[in-house]
């Protein structure tokens, strides 16, 4: 089954002001309706569903737009006139919504709009319309200020290198002018001379208008961004080349053999094989 749905409905003040838990509530009471707007209430269901505790009480809250009948019978007045319009015998639909409407004991003519009723108050509706329409507009203004002044924070916080939290950069404003300093104070001897240098070349590239690149971050703190440099840019030194076993024999031929090799420190003819003395290698 489908239902139409009013979509300023998120917009208007009535609906605005809910609870996150009572706008659940209301959408779930406009889809578990029947045809006249009338649910028999499963609080502890309704509960399940939406996540959160919702109880006959939070009804209050509805601003008329939901009313208990008898029992558990939760009726919603507006909703036959939003879903059908004005209704008529000569609709098979029609016939059925009366026919719901009179098991539960409404009256179509009782705390309904009745066609000719509803040609009486139409200046009225016009009236209330229009002051919602103001009160609306009002809230428009409002909020696109805030949106503004939210806005600025957050380019401020932005090249200030603020995340949600606190400012990781107190000493004020980030800029590119002042990045390799802030940077310099902020690095802990995490990185060398030349890896913090990379660190701020890369970081104040500017683009084609002209911002660094670390402006057009989201979240920048420095010294987390340079820690995570510092974990990527470290690289393992390369292993000390093992020392060669000096051989007793070789403490002779450093004297006086023609193949040894001062620098080595090694015969360079008798290097896998020793010889047992000078003498046996002849070649001094």
């Amino acid at each position: 089954m489908k239902r139409f749905i009013d979509t300023e409905i998120m917009v208007r003040p009535w609906f605005r002001k809910l609870e996150p838990r009572l706008k659940l509530l209301w959408l779930w009471m406009i889809t578990q309706c029947d045809m006249a707007g009338v649910l028999d209430m499963d609080w502890e269901l309704a509960s399940f569903v939406i996540g959160d505790k919702v109880e006959e009480s939070d009804l209050e809250a509805m601003n008329g737009n939901a009313k208990v009948l008898r029992g558990s019978k939760i009726w919603l007045p507006r909703f036959v006139e939003f879903q059908y319009g004005v209704l008529g015998e000569e609709s098979r639909v029609h016939k059925g919504v009366l026919k719901s409407l009179e098991s539960h004991g409404i009256g179509y003519h009782k705390g309904m709009l009745t066609p000719k009723d509803k040609d009486k108050d139409k200046d009225k509706d016009k009236d209330k319309d229009k002051d919602k329409d103001k009160d609306k507009d009002k809230d428009k203004d409002k909020d696109k200020d805030k949106d503004k002044d939210k806005d600025k924070d957050k380019d401020r916080d932005r090249v200030q290198g603020k995340g949600k939290g606190e400012a990781s950069d107190t000493a004020g404003k980030l800029t590119p002018d002042n990045f390799s300093a802030k940077a310099k104070a902020a690095n802990g001897g995490r990185l060398t001379e030349q890896q913090l240098e990379a660190f701020c070349d890369y970081w104040t590239e500017r683009n084609a208008r002209g911002h660094c690149r670390f402006e057009s971050e989201k979240f920048f703190e420095l010294p987390k961004r340079i820690a995570t440099w510092a974990r990527r840019d470290r690289v393992a030194p390369a292993p000390a080349a093992a020392a060669k076993p000096e051989r007793p024999v070789w403490k002779d031929c450093a004297l006086r053999c023609r193949y040894w090799d001062a620098e080595k420190r090694w015969c360079s003819k008798f290097i896998k094989q020793e010889p047992k003395s000078c003498e046996q290698c002849k070649e001094f």
